[in-house]
């Protein structure tokens, strides 16, 4: 999905990894791509693959709250109609009414909490994404120093990167001072570390009932 494949550009996004004072000729110069950098850590793909398997379950559980909404209002709906049955009693009709009441609380109890809870979902997964970035693009950043260090570099930047308003932080550089391809094969022989699963499932595993833990912001906008 969108949100995921633009995981390795967010990481990279305004990044400028390394800087010193321009005071001599003939220093040495170099600029890198970030974004490839970071596709190319170990670490990045099985990221990738845990956050989306996370959006799906995310998703899954909008669309049986949704169901579990439609369930609930159409329980009240109905209710709601044979408590205005003229072809009842009084009392029957005053039984219907207590009945669709008593419906209409549950309905708005379960959008209330299901909301609640998919918030909180939401934000624990945006929470890890940021984590494993951070992680990810630190492990990067020392790679890159560390190469700039060993090979006498006063001046590395982002190719990557964009300023503020949008515009390329980097906007010429030749060929022959980019030195991606030899940070890429560094980056891509680091061990990886795996990435943690978070607590965005077990979080709403925990509440009884399942569907109960699932809002959607769609069933809050029925």
């Amino acid at each position: 999905m969108e949100a995921v494949s633009k995981f390795a550009a967010a990481s990279a996004m305004a990044c400028l990894i390394w800087a010193a004072p321009v005071r001599a000729e003939g220093m040495k110069v170099a600029v890198v791509d970030m974004a490839k950098l970071v596709r190319a850590h170990p670490d990045t793909q099985s990221a990738e693959s845990l956050l989306e398997k996370q959006m799906d379950e995310f998703e899954a559980e909008q669309k049986d709250a949704e169901a579990q909404y439609d369930k609930l209002r159409k329980e009240y709906e109905d209710a709601k109609a044979l408590s205005e049955n003229k072809a009842l009693t009084d009392a029957a009709r005053g039984d219907k009414r207590a009945e669709a009441e008593a419906k209409r609380e549950a309905l708005r109890s379960y959008e209330a909490k299901a909301s609640e809870m998919l918030n909180m979902r939401r934000r624990e997964i945006n929470d890890q994404k940021v984590r494993i970035q951070k992680r990810i693009v630190s492990k990067v950043l020392e790679a890159v120093r560390a190469y700039a260090v060993k090979n006498g570099y006063a001046l590395v930047l982002d190719s990557a990167g964009m300023s503020i308003s949008g515009v390329e932080m980097v906007l010429f550089s030749s060929e022959q001072i980019d030195i991606t391809g030899e940070l890429v094969k560094i980056v891509s022989a680091m061990p990886a570390s795996g990435v943690e699963r978070g607590k965005a499932k077990d979080a709403g595993a925990s509440e009884k009932g399942g569907a109960d833990t699932r809002s959607g912001e769609s069933a809050g906008g029925k």
